[in-house]
Formats: structure tokens, sequence, C-alpha cells
């Protein structure tokens, strides 16, 4: 995948890494996380296909800590 503009005239580059969210007081650490990032302004963007709100929100309802984008097919 190439890089893409972002907001603040930069580039955001494709990468997969782990993040942590806090969800109503709850912090959750995803990782393998594929998402555009940007250097600059540390903007973040992802996919429409990642998907990534429902497997946070999976992780946050069941109460897990930690979740791991690559394994998300195996919670649905």
């Amino acid at each position: 995948m190439g890089n893409t503009p972002c907001l603040c005239g930069s580039e955001c580059y494709y990468t997969t890494e782990s993040m942590t969210h806090s969800v109503q007081g709850k912090w959750i650490v995803s990782h393998n996380v594929p998402h555009h990032k940007c250097d600059d302004c540390d903007e973040v963007v992802f996919d429409l296909d990642t998907k990534f709100i429902p497997m946070i929100r999976y992780a946050f309802d069941n109460n897990l800590r930690e979740i791991d984008y690559l394994e998300w097919d195996n919670f649905k």
C-alpha cells in the first residue's frame, strides 16, 4: 500500500502496530491493527474494512484487556 495524503499536508503511511485505547475508564490494548499513520501530526486513519470499532467493543463487552486484530475472526 502506498502513502496517502494527510489533512495536515504531510503523508500517512500504512503500518500495523499495537495501540492502547481508553473505553469508559478501561484500558484495552489492540495488537496488529492495520492503519494509516502520519508522523507529523500523529493522525491515525483506519480503512473502512478494518472493523476496528466492533473489535474494541467486543473486547470491552467481554472484559478483555488485550485483543489481537489478526485473531479477531476467531472471536466473531
